[in-house]
């Protein structure tokens, strides 16, 4: 979506993912303007005057308008009923919407191909008429006036946006109690309760009013069963008090609502409860139980979630509420300051949001340029947190260059891979490999470092040893593959998929361009790809130089399950069933202590011999279960070698002798070791080297808070 003069927005665009997008930013940033604008994009929303931006130059004049520009792609089963509209197949739509509605300004109408062209009548006293007769000005205005009805009535999506602070009207009576007779009569005016007796499959409201005995034993056991189905619905997904269930009962004309402990006889009304927990409760009575009906298919715009909930249920509204309510089809764009409500395993969903000059700027990508020197925002954000909650650490880690590298092996890992234990971690930068390896290690988990060709690995395998990890635990692409023309993650990757994904990020860009056009078969795929398609398209848009758009490229490998949504999987999927000959190769690395898997682009790439490679590799993949990381031998690690952690807090225990007042520094890195920029004011001893991730300073901390630190 393109935002132009929209409120705090002058000029810019807004890639939203086909799950979740993340909306990140400091107060005053703009997220709320810019759910706002999204929510305009709506079939029944309209843009005014009033919105136009008062930092352009424009401002004041009535006639000037906001303007959103809306590209769609559209899905598998909508294809042809677009085809059909505008008269060609269409594989990208631009909509704009300004002050006086929808126009479509991409892809041209074949009017004449239209479904809703209609041939002139034959004029009195014509015998015949010219064959495909060119429709008037007035015909082609009616067509374009009737493919904006059928595209607002039918694919236009909802944009729903909901104030998460103000959600006051969701929330199910503060005394947990309702007349049934006037519920019965008019539902749709107490939601909550209509969607409660919903999640527990109670449709038909007259089985509540009961006028005998028998009838009364068949509601108790309704609303019974009810509470059974109710409990299972949100405890499987989502509830910040796991002990707590919702139990629903009935007296004469009164339908009891009641939060009770488990094991407890004694019930409480809902406003005996926290706020959490009755926002919880309002918030996914709400959404599970409209999306099993009207609230699918829509743009969710969701401003600040789970601003109540504690830690525990902000991960579990992340984790588990979200993708159900994705399961409807519903594309979800929240914003948060909350660090557990920013997924750093997903940096594609982040969107950080800065103001600049009074306009909010959005950045599509997950780090920022700003002062602290290309931090991970969410990083950033929660700092303070333990390591391993941080970086999402597990027992396996992988550690790549950047998050497009890690994107693209949780892709590719997550249709081919079998060792589900294993992360893939952004070093964000070549050079801060050892500072990543150091935490995992410090964290006492198992990682290794998976280096571009084109960097230079003695140098950071020197940084390691200053930190004692051992240099095998990390190496260089072209080794791993033993193929020294594979540089970058991108190479790895079949060159069909490579193609295609390349495709799908710069055919809309040309589309946009006058007199560009590209095809996928002349995008280059040798190697290196990364620098090869950089050169095509810089002479492609009669640029100087241009910057591969590797997060665009990685983001359609996103879907670990192959679902819909510009994912690879089963495109992988496909191409590893086409044939009994893998085009993927197990190689062992010259490092006895690990082997790795890695896909390798095609079959000529293995020169002389390949066939019986491909053989070999075949019947060994059988016998070993995928991984794209290392299977550690017991001498690599483990309960055998005394931990870093023991080491350092040591080193720091016997010599609090040599610490003196401590200084303001700044650290960048392992740079700030190896320049023997001290922390906590330790003398130049190199054991005493502090290894920190990133930029942080620490003034007088007291000798009981260091071993702390």
């Amino acid at each position: 979506v393109e935002f132009i003069n929209y409120r705090s927005i002058s000029e810019d665009a807004l890639d939203i993912e086909h799950d979740i997008t993340c909306l990140v930013g400091i107060n005053e940033a703009g997220k709320s303007n810019t759910l706002l604008a999204l929510e305009k994009a709506d079939p029944d929303e309209e843009l005014t005057v009033a919105e136009y931006s008062r930092h352009s130059d424009g401002f004041g004049d009535p006639n000037n308008s906001p303007e959103l520009r809306l590209w769609f792609e559209p899905d598998k089963d909508e294809v042809a009923g677009l085809k059909e509209i505008f008269g060609e197949s269409i594989s990208t739509l631009l909509l704009v919407k300004t002050t006086d509605g929808y126009r479509v300004d991409f892809p041209a109408i074949d009017y004449k191909k239209s479904k809703f062209y209609t041939p002139p009548a034959l004029t009195e006293g014509t015998e015949t008429q010219t064959e495909n007769p060119e429709p008037t000005d007035e015909a082609t205005q009616g067509i374009r006036k009737k493919v904006i009805e059928e595209l607002e009535q039918n694919y236009i999506p909802r944009f729903l946006r909901f104030d998460s602070v103000n959600f006051n009207e969701y929330f199910l009576p503060q005394n947990g109690e309702v007349l049934i007779s006037q519920f019965i009569a008019k539902p749709d005016g107490m939601k909550p309760i209509k969607n409660l007796l919903a999640l527990g499959e109670i449709t038909d409201f007259s089985v509540l009013q009961a006028n005998d005995e028998n009838k009364r034993l068949i509601r108790d056991t309704l609303l019974n069963n009810a509470s059974k189905k109710i409990n299972e619905e949100i405890l499987r997904v989502v509830w910040p008090v796991e002990s707590v269930e919702v139990r629903l009962s009935a007296e004469g004309d009164i339908l009891k609502i009641r939060l009770q402990e488990k094991d407890k006889t004694s019930p409480f009304r809902p406003d005996e409860r926290s706020r959490g927990l009755q926002w919880a409760l309002a918030f996914n009575i709400y959404f599970l139980a409209e999306t099993k009906d009207e609230l699918q298919q829509a743009v969710l715009l969701i401003d600040e979630p789970g601003i109540f909930l504690h830690i525990d249920a902000q991960k579990k509204l992340l984790e588990k509420t979200f993708p159900k309510i994705n399961e409807s089809g519903n594309q979800i764009v929240y914003t948060t300051h909350l660090p557990y409500l920013i997924d750093s395993r997903f940096p594609e969903r982040i969107r950080i949001l800065e103001k600049k000059n009074e306009n909010t700027i959005i950045g599509n990508k997950a780090w920022s340029e700003g002062e602290f020197g290309k931090i991970p925002e969410p990083v950033r954000t929660a700092l303070g947190l333990r390591w391993a909650e941080l970086f999402n650490i597990g027992d396996k880690n992988a550690i790549v260059e950047g998050p497009s590298d890690q994107i693209i092996l949780r892709a590719v890992h997550g249709v081919f891979g079998k060792d589900t234990t294993i992360g893939f971690l952004p070093a964000y930068g070549y050079k801060k490999f050892p500072s990543v390896l150091a935490i995992v290690q410090i964290e006492e988990k198992q990682g290794f470092g998976i280096v571009d060709g084109d960097e230079n690995l003695e140098t950071l395998r020197k940084k390691c040893a200053t930190v004692s990890i051992p240099e095998d635990r990390m190496d260089t692409i072209p080794t791993l593959t033993n193929n020294p023309a594979i540089i970058t993650i991108e190479d790895i990757l079949p060159e069909d998929l490579f193609r295609q994904a390349v495709f799908k990020v710069y055919n809309p860009l040309c589309l946009r361009r006058r007199n560009c056009s590209v095809t996928e078969t002349e995008i280059p795929a040798g190697y290196p790809r990364v620098k090869k398609v950089e050169e095509f398209f810089a002479a492609k848009f009669h640029a100087q130089k241009h910057n591969f758009a590797k997060m665009e490229f990685a983001s359609f490998c996103r879907s670990e399950d192959g679902s819909a949504g510009g994912g690879w999987g089963e495109e992988c999927r496909a191409v590893r069933a086409k044939s009994a000959k893998p085009r993927r190769l197990l190689v062992q690395s010259r490092t006895p202590k690990k082997s790795f898997v890695f896909l390798l682009p095609a079959r000529r790439s293995l020169g002389a011999g390949g066939e019986e490679k491909i053989r070999r590799a075949q019947n060994q993949k059988c016998e070993q279960n995928f991984s794209l990381v290392w299977r550690a031998l017991a001498s690599g690690g483990g309960a055998g070698r005394q931990s870093f952690r023991s080491k350092w807090v040591r080193a720091f225990s016997n010599k609090g002798h040599h610490v003196g007042k401590v200084k303001e520094f700044w650290f960048a890195s392992l740079r700030s070791a190896t320049n023997l920029y001290w922390i906590l004011g330790v003398k130049k001893n190199w054991r005493f080297c502090k290894i920190w991730f990133e930029p942080m300073f620490f003034r007088n901390v007291g000798n009981s808070e260091r071993l702390s630190v």
